[in-house]
């Protein structure tokens, strides 16, 4: 039996979605990025910002090896607002995005859209796509050098904003505020090593869904994007012949190289998808 799927409401919640290895605070909330940005077209008190399992406050728990646990603890965490209703929009990135669509899938009437950045999936996009060697065993790396003790946080840091930004990173002062803020992120909540191999894991085996979901997606991503093919994004858009824009220059973190742009885009596609309210009929006029 097919879940009704509700129509779209400009009331409704907005949950917005990180990728391997990040927390909500890496949306930029009260930091002037993206989360603000979209928080001036949306109702007080509708931007929600929860962390998977491993991440950001949630950083002393275990991560699921399948995206389908990952959707399973979120949707526990917001057990209060789906009670309540009207479904919510989906905004998610990475592995974000494929929690989205399992959501999206499995539970249809909670979900009233999903906006999918910079992702990937398995079934569409070949494994060295999804993400790029080069820059796997620069992240790696990293995180290797971390464990033994040979690197610091800064220097991981660094190597993540070098891999997923393209215009924050070459501004110094945006990568500087940036490179503060992420380092005493991840000082406060320190994403675990195995954490970050089991979220590797699952998102290596989450496989494409045969069929689009029932609800509106959007594709968006950055045509700069050095972790993840941008072909994997166009792949998905073909696929269920959903709609995708494309930022010219941005990287992998699209929400952090240009905020404006994703909000103003979020925000032109919620506008198409909720009708206009009904006109009271307007009587003849009479000679």
């Amino acid at each position: 039996m097919n879940t009704p799927v509700a129509p779209p409401s400009s009331q409704a919640p907005c949950v917005l979605l990180r990728g391997l290895a990040r927390g909500s605070g890496h949306w930029g909330q009260g930091q002037g990025g993206f989360a603000d940005q979209l928080a001036h077209s949306l109702a007080p008190g509708a931007l929600l910002l929860p962390d998977l399992p491993g991440n950001g406050m949630l950083w002393n728990d275990t991560s699921p090896t399948r995206v389908g646990a990952m959707t399973d603890a979120l949707r526990q965490q917001l057990a209060p607002t789906l009670a309540q209703g009207p479904p919510v929009r989906l905004v998610a990135m990475s592995l974000g995005a494929m929690v989205a669509l399992d959501w999206a899938h499995r539970f249809p009437a909670e979900v009233q859209s999903a906006a999918l950045i910079n992702t990937s999936l398995r079934g569409l996009s070949p494994p060295w796509m999804r993400l790029r060697p080069t820059a796997a065993r620069a992240v790696l790396g990293a995180w290797l050098q971390a464990v033994v003790g040979l690197g610091d946080v800064e220097q991981r840091e660094a190597t993540v904003l070098r891999l997923t930004s393209q215009l924050a990173a070459r501004n110094p002062a945006l990568a500087a505020r940036t490179m503060a803020h992420w380092v005493s992120l991840q000082t406060q909540y320190p994403v675990q090593p195995a954490n970050l191999m089991r979220q590797l894991w699952a998102a290596a085996r989450f496989k494409a869904p045969q069929t689009a979901p029932a609800m509106p997606v959007l594709v968006l991503n950055g045509a700069g994007d050095a972790l993840v093919h941008p072909a994997c994004s166009a792949a998905v858009a073909q696929a269920w012949g959903t709609p995708m824009c494309q930022h010219p220059t941005a990287g992998h973190d699209l929400p952090l190289d240009d905020p404006e742009w994703v909000a103003a885009q979020l925000s032109r596609w919620w506008r198409g998808l909720v009708p206009a309210p009904a006109q009271p009929d307007t009587p003849a006029a009479t000679a």
